[in-house]
């Protein structure tokens, strides 16, 4: 009798395995939840791979520039003073400015992990990307705006006029590079190219500083010119107003194509 029992408890549950440990039951849960979120996961970083971002721990190289992991990163859009570039302060005391700006990025580096999206290529085949720091609290912070907005770093409006508005204020703050005096980064990498004359150097710009303490002595020739900010700098500051030969605002049109600021 108590073996007819046992059978007819068997046939009301034939799928169900009476041995089967709990152990492996909670194992076969555990592998699936696994297996979805690597699912996942992985189609999330394909999407973000596509779309041109990376991410990792940050390595300063420079003012401008950084590890993002192995891969080398330019931040587009600004340009800090080279790493043996001297600036000079207020009371007119030289000091390494390249130095400082290269802290200043590394101090933000250590917040936490950073992600930059891509915007191309420059010529040393370097990544040219936005970057922003995520800390602590969800604190976001963009990498690209803060070194201008420390006045560690200029708007490098050659390629991109992203960064102006925020250099102006940093301006207008005295912050960083603008409470003295110095030369814009790409006028002092000319001047350890070129020997010094007025084409290939950026006066020391002052800031509550006459204009007579910066501008060249003698009025340069527009064909001489490579720099469209120089020759706006040369019109507004240093008032050669023959370089603005038809009076339209536009200097030097063989380097401008539009009105000074």
């Amino acid at each position: 009798m108590n073996e007819i029992v046992r059978i007819s408890r068997e046939n009301l549950h034939p799928g169900r395995s009476p041995n089967l440990p709990k152990k492996m039951v909670w194992l076969m849960m555990v592998t699936v939840f696994v297996g979805t979120i690597a699912f996942f996961t992985n189609a999330v970083l394909g999407q973000v791979a596509r779309l041109g971002y990376i991410e990792g721990r940050g390595r300063v190289i420079d003012g401008d520039s950084l590890y993002v992991g192995r891969t080398e990163v330019r931040l587009v859009g600004i340009d800090a003073p080279e790493s043996h570039q001297f600036c000079r302060n207020s009371k007119g005391k030289r000091y390494f400015c390249g130095r400082m700006a290269t802290r200043k990025l590394q101090q933000l580096l250590r917040k936490g992990k950073v992600v930059c999206q891509s915007r191309g290529y420059d010529r040393y085949n370097r990544i040219l990307a936005e970057c922003w720091v995520f800390g602590k609290r969800n604190a976001i912070t963009n990498l690209n705006e803060a070194m201008v907005m420390a006045g560690m770093a200029a708007a490098y409006t050659k390629y991109s006029d992203e960064y102006r508005a925020l250099e102006s204020l940093a301006k207008r703050r005295r912050a960083g590079i603008w409470k003295g005096r110095f030369h814009f980064p790409w006028y002092y990498r000319n001047r350890d190219r070129k020997s010094l004359t007025n084409t290939a150097v950026s006066p020391i710009t002052p800031v509550g500083a006459s204009a007579s303490q910066s501008c060249p002595p003698h009025r340069p020739y527009c064909k001489n010119i490579r720099s469209c900010q120089y020759a706006c700098f040369l019109l507004k500051i240093c008032n050669f107003r023959r370089l603005d030969g038809d009076r339209d605002g536009i200097p030097c049109e063989n380097v401008c194509r539009r009105r000074c600021p």
